[in-house]
């Protein structure tokens, strides 16, 4: 299970590193093909394969030779990480049935993936997606909904969280 859920997410954090590039510039993830970020060259499957055409092309691309971002290859091992620790830390630590498991390990993937394209869309673009803003909000209803906590305390806490990000928008006037 560990090796399908470390591929899994290797194939995820390919199409996260497609979010962290498109959202912040307002472009759809679904439509075009990648490409070269240099020579706009289309890439072929071959070149897309997560981790492995990093290291085949000598994290070079194939067409213009030029250096690509360490961010592809590392997303993708992050997220492969990331959804091997989430099955490992659930499994040893959950007392309920296997649909309640289920729906709080793929709300918590999706999750922690909408939190990963935020911090490095943020990083690169200075932009958060409001899409994965929706996105983790959602995900976060549905953890919380199979969560064995009183509901009470999440909504506090979000309550203040949200308190302080409105005060923040409307002190710079939308500019924070």
């Amino acid at each position: 299970m560990f090796f399908f859920f470390f591929i899994t997410g290797l194939c995820v954090g390919s199409f996260l590193n497609v979010l962290i590039d498109r959202l912040p510039q307002e472009e759809s993830p679904w439509g075009g093909r990648s490409h070269c970020d240099h020579c706009r060259k289309i890439l072929t499957p071959l070149d897309l394969i997560p981790v492995v055409s990093y290291l085949w092309l000598g994290g070079k691309c194939r067409y213009c030779k030029k250096r690509l971002s360490w961010q592809y290859p590392l997303v993708e091992l992050v997220t492969g990480m990331m959804f091997v620790g989430l099955y490992w830390y659930l499994y040893h630590n959950f007392q309920f049935s296997i649909f309640n498991f289920q729906f709080e390990f793929i709300s918590l993937l999706i999750l922690f993936s909408s939190f990963l394209v935020i911090f490095l869309a943020d990083l690169k673009y200075q932009v958060i997606p409001d899409q994965m803003i929706l996105v983790s909000m959602v995900a976060s209803l549905i953890y919380l909904f199979f969560l064995r906590n009183p509901l009470i305390m999440h909504l506090l806490s979000g309550t203040v969280t949200f308190g302080f990000f409105l005060c923040l928008f409307l002190l710079t006037r939308g500019r924070g």
